[in-house]
């Protein structure tokens, strides 16, 4: 093979082009500084030890690993951040309240960023139709670029993401944490699970990374 068609096979298509503009990707500095994303955007990462997902919305930052091997690239690490600070530990116990009051049937409920407000956070309750078995809710109203906790609830049911959920939070095209509420006949009972989304990716959260979120 001569060194013209060897050049020519390594021009990118269309769909490569396309592809290179939607997620790019970088690698880990070994001797700088990292420059994370200052853009609203998301990019793969390839580090010493894996391929890691960035993303930044107006409402979210996250570095989160999506897959491991090894490489000679520099050390990153996983990262979640608001942009506008801790969200207040009260939004959380409203969102526990409207689980709670709407037992036995299941609630919506968004967590909006909102620089007017003093709290910097507001809650979006959207016109839904809650049963025992699914919440449709209405998902216009707000800016897509403000969300950042997608909740609802599952009455009687335990605190776990469903088939649906899955599909619901891969719909989405903003970086956000869903949050579950279960067993929300009391408050003694209630449970409460939570993931990062970013796409595709649900990536399961523990309990200390959510309080981190909150003051």
């Amino acid at each position: 093979m001569s060194a013209v068609s060897c050049v020519a096979s390594l021009s990118p298509g269309l769909a490569d082009l396309a592809t290179q503009i939607a997620l790019p990707i970088a690698v880990a500095p070994i001797d700088s500084p990292f420059m994370a994303l200052d853009q609203p955007g998301q990019r793969l990462l390839v580090a010493r030890d894996g391929i890691y997902l960035e993303v930044l919305s107006p409402s979210l930052y996250a570095r989160t690993r999506i897959g491991t091997l090894q490489s000679p690239y520099g050390e990153l690490n996983e990262c979640l951040t608001l942009p506008h600070g801790p969200i207040p530990a009260s939004i959380l116990m409203q969102l526990a309240d409207l689980a709670l009051s709407a037992h036995p049937h299941e609630m919506a409920a968004l967590v909006l960023a909102d620089a007017s407000c003093d709290a910097r956070y507001r809650i979006h309750i959207p016109s839904a139709r809650g049963s025992h078995s699914a919440v449709h809710y209405d998902d216009t109203g707000y800016s897509s670029d403000a969300l950042v906790i997608d909740a609802h609830s599952h009455g009687f049911w335990t605190a776990t993401f469903s088939a649906t959920d899955d599909a619901s939070d891969r719909s989405r095209v903003e970086p956000h944490i869903s949050v579950v509420f279960g067993q929300c006949g009391s408050r003694i009972s209630l449970g409460l699970r939570s993931r990062l989304c970013i796409g595709a990716h649900l990536i399961p959260m523990g309990l200390p990374d959510m309080r981190r979120l909150f003051v």
